[in-house]
């Protein structure tokens, strides 16, 4: 995939800009996102792995801004390609994170997220995807309920609870018309026309997610910020409708092909046949299909969605996941 001549710090709306992390050394894979107030006072909204940290503070500086300045920081979710370089940045600058309630416990003893993340992506594979997490104090966490308003740095933060992609996931709302998704409005990379729903393991629940989207379409934003990856506003409304369409489908051929027993390389396959027909449809010639589901499997692994929507099936609605006899 063309990934020549990007920036590390790119604009998203005034007074805000994202930084590229350059996770896994990707450019367009995590983004943090810098919302400025005045004299070099800022706030972060999620914040990346820390593995990426060096990346984080490389940017911050390109932006002219400097941790002493940091006022807060803002996971939509405690997995750790969204939060888990926030406690190191607690730790630094003495700084408030907003969490949700549910995640709050496990960002202050993330033992039990460490060790539930090994069993995800494999525990030889954790301290050179992730490098660590650093526990956060607890009188520097901020739980959020089901909503809360937080006024900082002269801007309008509203949080809402959208759980599906993991049961403690929050959106925020900046100024009533920028929307920080996290991963509940799924994975997009700039100029490519695929939205994927990252169906991860061990929390995914559709029937929470799909009522996620109607939460966000009812809040009507400008525009949609994605942590993987960038600012979306020309096509809000398809792009949320294909974040729906993507989950509705994929758990649809994930059940059907286990329900004949197929091996999960074989449903890997049918999932990514689902977006090879996606972007046919929408244009991209087949040459270029192998590099782009390449790139968004560096971001959200295909057979780790497969697991997601298995465990999803056999978990809540068993009598449909039984292989026929």
């Amino acid at each position: 995939m063309q990934q020549g001549g990007l920036r590390r710090v790119f604009a998203v709306a005034d007074g805000v800009d994202g930084i590229d992390l350059e996770f896994q050394g990707r450019q367009r894979a995590i983004a943090s996102f810098v919302l400025r107030g005045e004299g070099g006072r800022f706030a972060l909204i999620e914040v990346g792995p820390e593995s990426t940290l060096g990346g984080l503070e490389r940017g911050l500086q390109e932006a002219g801004l400097h941790l002493d300045g940091l006022e807060g920081v803002f996971v939509t979710h405690i997995h750790l390609d969204h939060a888990g370089a926030a406690g190191a940045l607690a730790q630094k600058a003495r700084c408030p994170v907003w969490v949700h309630e549910i995640g709050a416990p496990h960002l202050a003893d993330p033992a039990r997220l460490w060790e539930s993340a090994g069993r995800v992506f494999g525990h030889d594979h954790m301290q050179a995807l992730w490098g660590g997490i650093t526990p956060i104090d607890r009188e520097l966490l901020r739980p959020i309920g089901e909503y809360a308003r937080i006024d900082i740095l002269g801007h309008r933060l509203e949080a809402y609870h959208t759980p599906g992609h993991a049961s403690h996931h929050v959106v925020y709302l900046l100024d009533g018309e920028t929307l920080f998704t996290g991963d509940a409005a799924g994975v997009r990379v700039p100029e490519v026309p695929l939205v994927r729903a990252p169906a991860m393991p061990p929390e995914l629940h559709v029937e929470q997610w799909s009522r996620t989207i109607d939460r966000m379409e009812g809040l009507r934003p400008r525009r949609l910020v994605l942590t993987h990856f960038g600012p979306y506003e020309q096509d809000v409304a398809w792009h949320l409708g294909q974040v729906r369409e993507s989950l509705r489908t994929g758990a649809d051929r994930v059940l059907e092909q286990s329900r004949r027993g197929a091996a999960v390389e074989a449903m890997t396959e049918g999932l990514l046949e689902l977006e090879r027909e996606r972007l046919a449809t929408r244009g991209v010639k087949s040459a270029a299909h192998a590099a782009i589901l390449e790139h968004y499997d560096v971001i959200v692994p295909t057979p780790l969605m497969v697991n997601g929507y298995l465990r999803y099936w056999r978990k809540f609605h068993p009598e449909l996941a039984a292989t026929p006899s």
